[in-house]
């Protein structure tokens, strides 16, 4: 249940996002970050650009990420910062 409105919260987000990118005329966005927080010191872990630890959450917030923006014809790019994520 609480997983649910979660998933809501992130497309209804990332719908408001890629509505935005649309109105000013922006067709790309340079995201999502995919990177894991295996190692708790790096900037990716100091910086919030990640999703968090578990590979299945962080692919599964990348996904509603890309879906709600090719709704709107926003292309996307999954991003990793080698030395940086993991």
């Amino acid at each position: 249940m609480i997983m649910t409105k979660i998933i809501r919260l992130l497309a209804m987000t990332y719908k408001k996002m890629a509505n935005l990118l649309k109105e000013l005329k922006i067709n790309l966005n340079f995201a999502p970050c995919v990177d894991l927080e295996i190692n708790q010191d790096s900037i990716i872990k100091k910086k919030e650009r990640s999703y968090g630890l578990n590979p299945d959450i962080v692919s599964g917030y990348a996904e509603i990420f890309i879906k709600q923006h090719n709704k709107k014809g926003i292309a996307t790019s999954i991003k990793h910062f080698p030395g940086h994520g993991s």
